[in-house]
This record gives C-alpha cells, sequence and structure tokens, in this order.
C-alpha cells in the first residue's frame, strides 16, 4: 500500500523523484535497522515525510505549529532521544532541509513508531 501511495504522489508530480528516492533509501534504512517489520508500519510517518519535503522543495508554508503541550509531551518522552537519533539518521538519506514545524511532527510519527516497537 506505501509503494503506491508513493508512486501517485510521483506519477501526479506532488513529490519528484529526488525525494522519492530518498523515501526509497528510508524505507530500506527502517526495514534494514528493524525500526519496523514492514514498510507499511511506516506509512504515516512516509506520507508526512513526503508531503514535508514537498511544501519545502517547494517554498510552500510549513504545516503549522505544534501545540506546547504535545511538543512537551514529545521531548520529555523516554524514547525522545532515540527519536532525534533515528532522525539524524534518515536525514541524510533525502537532500531536504525542513522547518522545525515539519521536524516536530515528523519526531511525532518516529516517536509513535518507537513507541510500539517497545510494546512488542
Amino acid at each position: 500500500m506505501l509503494q503506491q501511495k508513493l508512486s501517485i504522489l510521483l506519477q501526479h508530480a506532488v513529490i519528484d523523484q529526488v525525494i522519492y528516492d530518498g523515501l526509497q533509501r528510508i524505507v530500506h534504512d527502517l526495514l534494514a535497522n528493524q525500526i519496523v517489520t514492514n514498510e507499511d508500519a511506516s506509512e504515516t510517518f512516509l506520507i508526512h515525510l513526503a508531503m514535508a519535503a514537498s511544501r519545502q522543495g517547494k517554498s510552500e508554508v510549513p504545516v503549522a505549529k505544534m501545540d506546547a503541550t504535545l511538543s512537551i509531551e514529545i521531548t520529555e518522552d523516554p524514547h525522545y532521544d532515540e527519536v532525534v537519533q533515528v532522525w539524524e539518521r534518515l536525514a541524510l538519506l533525502i537532500p531536504i532541509s525542513f522547518h522545525q514545524n515539519e521536524l516536530d511532527y515528523l519526531y511525532l510519527h518516529l516517536l509513535a513508531i518507537l513507541s510500539a516497537n517497545n510494546e512488542t
């Protein structure tokens, strides 16, 4: 399902080939490092990442600033340091510099993935 959605975004020029290729590298990394067991488990994160990359690449307005309470909950979560480490590795795989508002939501999605992994 994820691959179909990414292909549709590429076919409709929502994302370009460079972003698509970066997303594929990120999917591979998430699987290879066992952050997800199947690529569909990372779908919400990757679709948000695709849309954030599209906004950044087109110099569009980023998502709205995250609610301060939610932002504090994220940074105080026990998995937050791991989220930042994972993101720093993944960010090297896609040639986009993200606005902090976008990063906050990407951290939220990664936190959900990592938290789910630690529950199993």
